[in-house]
């Protein structure tokens, strides 16, 4: 064994019982021999444990008990399983592998409608801007007076403006 706390641990639950295997219960054995604080130990155990119940008279259990303790058991087993098929149905569901390129195409076109409506939304507001700056010019030039007018120096703005 490693340590005294594992020996201690196997001694409480499984070597008092009689329910390890061979070879554990060797080893167990070889340990005891060596260690006496694991020895007093285990004798305590034994001593507190088992042999109260080594002279206490075998009962027989009713088959009634019996088949009600079974019933419950099944109750408490099908509860459960429900449960975990609910749950197991959800997982299943987001990981089946059909499911995988349903929503990477989801993803994708997510992505796109994005893409499209931000540059859909950049060109509303070029289309904007250049309305106004010729709103800003057509009112400027029909507020321009004549004498104003006289000021332009080349044909072409004349002509335009």
């Amino acid at each position: 064994m490693n340590t005294c706390n594992s020996l201690k641990e196997l001694i409480l639950t499984d070597y008092l019982d009689g329910e390890t295997n061979l070879a554990i219960r060797q080893q167990i054995n070889d340990h005891l021999s060596a260690c006496s604080d694991c020895r007093l130990f285990a004798q305590d155990v034994k001593q507190k444990l088992v042999v109260p119940f080594e002279k206490a008279p075998q009962e027989t259990v009713p088959e009634h008990v019996w088949s009600s303790i079974k019933e419950q058991i099944e109750k408490e087993t099908s509860v459960e399983v429900e449960s975990e098929s609910l749950l197991s149905k959800v997982v299943q569901f987001f990981t089946i592998p059909h499911l995988v390129p349903v929503m990477g195409s989801l993803v994708i076109v997510l992505v796109v409608s994005v893409l499209f409506f931000k540059k859909h939304q950049l060109q509303q507001v070029k289309v904007r801007e250049q309305v106004e700056y010729l709103a800003y010019l057509l009112e400027s030039s029909v507020t321009m007076k004549e004498s104003d007018r006289n000021v332009l120096k080349t044909p072409i703005e004349q002509y335009f403006l």
